[in-house]
């Protein structure tokens, strides 16, 4: 979802577009901007969880736009997001007002995979839901007593990997009825899966449940069944499914469309048209889907309830991008993919257990990234648009700033005593540029002695 400044589109994933947009706002804010420009409206359109695509892009506008606010109270601001964390806004946002819009235009179902599984089971798709629900029954473990999970573990990751059942020696008693607790102990092993090996033994479930939905009618109440929407980490991931359902589902029944940033743009346009008469659209994608886009005729959504998510490991000193599960708030949104024009169902491919498990909003990126990229990109928008504050005080005024430790201050002062002392200039922008953690190392001395004509 873009961001709106008076028809001018702010994506908060290019950190390019970000310096302008923040400098005009630091112009108005100086009374420098031409009066036209801005005018009595402000609307910023915020995707849940405020994901940082483009690093701290919206944080440095929120500070932007709450300071021009103090310098002018009658510029009316309208933040807008389905799923918005209000009270982090409205603390914000001193005594701003808070509207509500309730519920969906379509109704949407909801069902999970303690719902989905042991119907798969019974349509005998045993061996497509993987060695976890095989297992289900044996005593590894639960939720509350994690028990010999280690052994399952061993036993699918190592041990029997290529058993002739393809269900990792499990095979004898997958055929039993999937209820009870047996059905308890296959969600908890399949969940020991997902966060161990992420989706990959979701795209077998994934196949079945498709090759379920292909055998209904192709009408329902005199209405024509939509497209369907996979939402997968990344491009991989995407990869691997669409090379399976390839080889599977019928070529002139379905037409299977990949949506990623890779991918050209003529493909990527390719999944807003309406398939023909009979052919049944799949866009396979990451959460670009949960907000940025809006297909119109998807409704059917299938959920991994995973995306690729950026974090910093301290002890590392490196940033990693990890497949993470998804918040409450992501869930939400992306159920309310299929019910945009008409009714809808969403198959969630986990259980209501690590559903209460998820975190209700994903932390920002500022919390998740290193502290030294988190000042080094504060310093150059500072230093582009001509701020004089200070960097804590600058980081101190986002919605959600770094702590106030140690580490942030030591990161703080390594910032301004080294190559930001005398003003960033071009090499200190490419530093920012650089990957995380590359900024203290060798990359960093290299640009400092081109800027010193050595070598």
């Amino acid at each position: 979802m873009a961001e709106t400044l008076l028809g001018t589109n702010i994506s908060a994933g290019y950190a390019s577009c970000c310096f302008d947009r923040f400098q005009a706002l630091v112009d108005a804010q100086r009374g420098e901007a031409d009066p036209t420009w801005l005018q009595e409206e402000l609307e910023v359109e915020l995707p849940q969880d405020r994901p940082r695509v483009g690093h701290e892009v919206t944080d440095f506008l929120l500070i932007a736009i709450r300071d021009l606010l103090a310098r002018r109270p009658e510029l009316r601001i309208i933040l807008m997001s389905a799923t918005m964390q209000h009270e982090t806004f409205q603390k914000y946002f001193e005594g701003c007002a808070e509207v509500q819009i309730h519920g969906r235009v379509h109704p949407v179902e909801a069902i999970y995979l303690e719902d989905l599984a042991p119907k798969l089971h019974k349509l005998g798709y045993v061996e497509h839901l993987g060695p976890g629900f095989a297992a289900g029954g044996y005593g590894y473990g639960s939720w509350d007593n994690k028990g010999n999970e280690k052994s399952f573990k061993y036993q699918v990751l190592v041990g029997q990997t290529h058993h002739p059942d393809h269900l990792c020696g499990y095979g004898a008693n997958a055929w039993e009825p999937l209820e009870g607790r047996r059905k308890d102990e296959g969600l908890f092993l399949h969940d020991v899966l997902q966060q161990t090996k992420g989706v990959l033994y979701d795209l077998p479930i994934i196949e079945a449940l498709l090759d379920v939905l292909q055998q209904e009618p192709k009408e329902v109440n005199g209405r024509t069944n939509g497209g369907i929407l996979i939402f997968l980490p990344g491009w991989d991931d995407i990869d691997r499914l669409l090379k399976r359902l390839t080889k599977v589902l019928p070529r002139g029944q379905f037409r299977i469309l990949p949506l990623h940033s890779q991918i050209r743009l003529e493909q990527q346009k390719e999944v807003f048209q309406v398939p023909p008469q009979g052919v049944r659209k799949i866009v396979l994608s990451t959460n670009i889907a949960e907000t940025a886009i809006t297909i119109d005729d998807i409704d059917t959504v299938i959920d991994c309830g995973r995306a690729k998510e950026t974090s910093y490991d301290a002890f590392l000193r490196v940033p990693t991008l990890n497949t993470s599960w998804i918040s409450k708030a992501s869930a939400s949104q992306r159920r309310g993919r299929a019910g945009r024009t008409k009714p809808g169902v969403c198959y969630h491919l986990y259980c209501r257990r690590r559903l209460a498990m998820l975190d209700e909003h994903r932390p920002p990126e500022m919390l998740r990234s290193a502290l030294e990229d988190v000042c080094l990109h504060a310093k150059l928008v500072m230093t582009r648009t001509g701020q004089q504050d200070s960097l804590l005080d600058f980081l101190g005024s986002a919605p959600d700033p770094p702590e106030e430790g140690a580490e942030w201050r030591a990161a703080a002062a390594r910032d301004r005593c080294s190559h930001l002392r005398g003003g960033f200039g071009a090499h200190g922008a490419q530093v920012a540029a650089q990957p995380q953690r590359s900024h203290s190392s060798r990359g960093t001395s290299l640009l400092l002695a081109a800027a010193a004509s050595i070598g």
